[in-house]
């Protein structure tokens, strides 16, 4: 009633089932089963933050919605609830598109900063009562026996944040321990990131405690190696798109980093052949290629991409028979080992 009688008694508004289920959880604590409510509506996150308080939401997301109310006044304190309806008291052109600048001064904070925390928090799911909930919108990638890398692609609404969970596939992970990942991203600009957390919970289950933030991909950065497969049973990619007119078609590919042919396979050891490399996960920056002892110094590579890199082979007098070729695309990382036999 005290919200109706301060926003509206005509339309139901997604800010008052939000700021109910608060209430209640206010009230009542770990006694205020919002599980159904947030998962029903866990995708409400994904979708722009309306620009007003009485339209953007489905009836299920408005009470999912209630995940960032809470988070809100967490963090900014029960009094940045009380403000929304502060300005929405007799100000009906507050209701319909002003959700922006309400949110903004009960807050203090920009909404691109509202959206980057919460989404950070909502999809970590590190507080209650989001913790240990299945967010059936979280997308879930896996590596399979293929070796060719996985990539989630999809339109990222302005305002919105996502999380998409990167893994391999039980038959694959025996094999793929101990390779070195990659992780690239496209679509970014300056408005939208991504934070890419190790997780030692398997990838089908809710993120577990042991979340460890492992890179940052942006516009000017977008790509990482992110060590070796083991250590964590799947990384957490949370994208946020802090634009408020932009939505963001963002791809995140992850691979490893694999030779897979090397062509010719036989050269002569006294140098000057041209060979090429195929695989993936290289990177974009031109390192170094061991072949044996010898280090193929960055002048004498004349191509290199994610996929492909062709070098000249230096001169190796007195090193005939199977040479160990192994990619270092940075420092601390490394391909497996392919062969290329002089003679």
């Amino acid at each position: 009633m005290f919200e109706r009688q301060r926003t509206t008694n005509i339309l139901t508004s997604w800010i008052d089932e939000a700021v109910a289920e608060w209430v209640a959880f206010d009230t009542l604590g770990s006694g205020a089963d919002l599980s159904p409510s947030i998962t029903q509506g866990n995708d409400f996150a994904a979708v722009q933050l309306p620009t007003g308080f009485t339209q953007g939401y489905t009836v299920e997301q408005a009470y999912g919605a209630g995940a960032f109310i809470i988070w809100m006044a967490q963090t900014y304190g029960p009094g940045s609830v009380l403000s929304i309806y502060d300005q929405l008291t007799l100000q009906p052109d507050n209701w319909w598109n002003a959700t922006y600048s309400v949110l903004g001064t009960a807050t203090g904070a920009t909404i691109a900063d509202l959206v980057g925390g919460f989404g950070s928090a909502y999809w970590k799911q590190d507080y209650a009562p989001v913790k240990g909930l299945e967010l059936a919108s979280a997308h879930v990638v896996k590596l399979t026996t293929d070796w060719m890398g996985a990539t989630d692609t999809g339109v990222r609404a302005p305002y919105s944040s996502s999380r998409v969970t990167l893994g391999a596939t039980d038959n694959f992970k025996a094999a793929l321990t101990g390779s070195d990942l990659y992780v690239s991203a496209t679509g970014l600009t300056g408005l939208q990131t991504i934070e890419i957390y190790g997780d030692t919970a398997a990838a089908q289950v809710p993120p577990g405690a042991g979340l460890v933030k492992i890179a940052t991909l942006t516009a000017a950065a977008p790509s990482k190696f992110i060590g070796k497969y083991g250590t964590y049973g799947c990384y957490r990619c949370i994208e946020v798109n802090c634009s408020a007119l932009t939505a963001a078609s963002i791809g995140l590919t992850i691979e490893p980093v694999r030779v897979d042919t090397v062509s010719p396979l036989t050269a002569a050891a006294t140098g000057g052949s041209s060979v090429t490399l195929s695989g993936r996960g290289f990177g974009t920056v031109k390192d170094y290629v061991m072949v044996g002892a010898a280090i193929v110094q960055n002048t004498a590579i004349s191509a290199w991409s994610d996929t492909s890199i062709t070098f000249t082979l230096p001169n190796m007098t007195g090193q005939t028979g199977a040479q160990d070729v192994v990619v270092h695309p940075a420092t601390g990382v490394q391909s497996n080992t392919r062969t290329l036999t002089l003679y």
